[in-house]
């Protein structure tokens, strides 16, 4: 192994194996070489009993030829340690996790992956003659290619000595929808798919490729789960206390037996307040008499206020209380437009005034959409030139990419998609900037072959 192939990087390691960036010496091309750990990293390769088995599922896979699946070249066991390896190619692109960065994917992408992962696995569970999740779930071990071939898998030819069905798969679209057994982009196909993630949890050995498959197609909405019942917390009776049993039995005797009793607190209160009031308004006409005298030594006549009469309040009342009517008072109160006295009128304006000393709120930013991998056949590079709509109406807009060459090739988008991020605005940002855009190739009367894509996601930024 090590005469033929030369090892350049590591790509990752965990307990289940190790891969690297190799150079096939005779074939002059690069490829990923991995080592597999059947029984886990210090556990030691195959017996020899066991080798056989493995070398005929290489000579299986290398015949095998899948769009989804990078193609098996080599294989076979060290002779040192019978550590079983494989050789796939190398495709130039993103891996998943890298493409992502953490953040979640469009839900239809993640849709679209798990659907890859088992049609994949059943194809090659043809082949192996052992129905089973045969594709990697890790996001470094898928690749979003360059070219536009659409995402790829390797094959995990150990994958047999995997017990938990179709659990990793399940968890791949859980961490892609960016959520822990629940949808989160709030649509219809992030429902399904938790829908469908559910499903698999609660019964993960029960399911075959094909019924997954087929349940993801025609999905059951998620449903949330119930909250649990919460218990009430139970509080022993008055009487199971010393001085509740004596509350009780005091508040369960007869009225008939009740001594009566004298009720004066009443007619002492009354009486008191009234002594009260008696000595308030002696204190009070005292200090009046005080006061007028001293105002007479500085020749200052007290104020005297008139009570109004019974007619005056009346007319105040009606003044109060009586409708608004069309003229100048109501001129004075005039409301601002879409206002009335319940709220907004339909115009759709806010329920009250702004304050005048609020200031100008600006607008909440739109939120980015969430990444969606390329799904298109045919891929073009090239720097961001112009941005600009069809000037004849046909609801086209147009992105210019400079090439390499210096000529200019044309990449389109339907308006009527509606996708967010693809606003002329929002390309117009990007000029300058070099990027990788992936679409299908169509006819374009003025402009030859254009490339149409469907999503932001279909523009990836590149050094």
């Amino acid at each position: 192994m090590t005469k033929r192939y030369e090892i350049e990087e590591m790509l990752s390691q965990d307990d289940r194996g190790v891969a690297f960036r190799g150079r096939d010496r005779e074939e002059k091309r690069d490829v990923v070489l991995r080592r597999f750990f059947p029984n886990g990293r210090d556990g030691g390769g195959l017996q020899p009993e066991e080798q056989p088995a493995f070398l005929e599922a290489v000579e299986k896979l290398k015949a095998l030829k899948l769009k989804e699946l990078r193609k098996t070249l080599d294989g076979g066991c060290d002779p040192v340690d019978g550590i079983p390896f494989l050789v796939t190619e190398w495709v130039e692109g993103d891996t998943l996790g890298s493409f992502t960065r953490g953040k979640p994917l469009e839900s239809g992408s993640v849709k679209d992956i798990v659907e890859v992962a088992l049609k994949a696995s059943i194809q090659i569970s043809g082949v192996l003659g052992h129905e089973i999740l045969w594709v990697g779930c890790g996001e470094e071990s898928i690749v979003v290619p360059e070219s536009g071939r659409g995402i790829t898998f390797w094959v995990s030819p150990l994958a047999s000595l995997n017990t938990r069905g179709l659990v990793p798969l399940a968890e791949l679209a859980e961490r892609l929808l960016g959520g822990e057994g629940r949808p989160v982009q709030h649509d219809a196909t992030s429902n399904d798919l938790a829908g469908w993630i559910q499903r698999i949890r609660a019964n993960p050995q029960g399911w075959s490729l094909t019924q997954a498959l087929d349940a993801l197609q025609n999905p059951v909405p998620y449903t949330a789960p119930a909250p649990a019942p919460v218990t009430p917390t139970q509080r022993a009776p008055m009487a199971a206390t010393k001085q509740g049993a004596v509350a009780t039995k005091q508040a369960m005797a007869s009225p008939r037996n009740a001594p009566k009793q004298t009720v004066i607190w009443p007619w002492v209160s009354a009486s008191i307040l009234f002594c009260l009031l008696l000595a308030g308004g002696g204190v009070m006409a005292w200090k009046k008499g005080k006061f007028d005298s001293l105002l007479a030594k500085v020749d200052v006549a007290p104020a005297k206020k008139s009570q109004p009469t019974l007619e005056e309040i009346r007319r105040d009342l009606a003044a109060k209380t009586a409708p608004i009517t069309p003229g100048a008072a109501q001129e004075k109160q005039a409301v601002p437009p879409g206002w009335n006295a319940a709220g907004p009128a339909p115009t759709g304006l806010p329920s009250s005034p702004p304050s005048p000393s609020a200031g100008t709120t600006a607008p909440a930013a739109a939120t980015p959409p969430p990444p969606r991998v390329p799904s298109g056949s045919a891929s073009l590079s090239g720097k961001i030139s112009h941005a600009y709509d069809d000037k004849g109406g046909s609801g086209i807009r147009y992105l210019e990419l400079e090439m390499s060459d210096k000529n200019t090739r044309y990449v389109a988008y339907r308006t009527a998609g509606g996708q967010l991020g693809l606003e002329v605005d929002d390309l117009k940002a990007l000029k300058g900037k070099n990027a990788r855009v992936t679409g299908e190739f169509l006819n374009d009367s003025s402009r030859g072959q254009v490339l149409f894509i469907m999503s932001r996601g279909d523009i990836v930024e590149v050094p």
